[in-house]
């Protein structure tokens, strides 16, 4: 089990998650419409490759978003880039959005329109 750390302040940014051994248990249907189920499972992480549904994830951290401890982004986001952050029925995952307990962005959600996830960058977090 690990957890994570802002890499700039130090504050605890996910709960205690193990690595998902079995792949098999991702979702990748992420695109699908009502009932879809989430990406990952609650309380595991993967290592992002670009074989995964979502792109330009390779060598991050992907967790589930009920993992991920957070600032409120209404709180945190500069009014000059809200149309960055939000989309119609989600998190546009277009430019790091999730904000640790004192303000550093650490971590992209991409949620408009799939299923959520949360790209943990690995240049902004240690690993616990």
């Amino acid at each position: 089990m690990v957890s994570f750390e802002c890499a700039t302040c130090g504050a605890r940014v996910s709960e205690e998650v193990a690595l998902l051994e079995d792949e098999t248990r991702l979702c990748e249907d992420g695109y699908s419409g009502e009932g879809r189920r989430e990406y990952l499972p609650e309380g595991f992480y993967v290592v992002g490759a670009e074989s995964h549904i979502y792109p330009g994830v390779g060598g991050d951290y992907l967790l589930h978003p009920t993992d991920v401890l957070t600032m409120d982004r209404m709180e945190a986001v500069p009014i000059e880039e809200y149309t960055d952050f939000f989309g119609c029925c989600g998190l546009r995952g277009k430019v790091p959005n999730t904000f640790c307990p004192n303000g550093h962005r650490f971590a992209t959600e991409i949620s408009d329109h799939c299923s959520r996830v949360v790209q943990i960058h690995r240049d902004r977090v240690e690993v616990r």
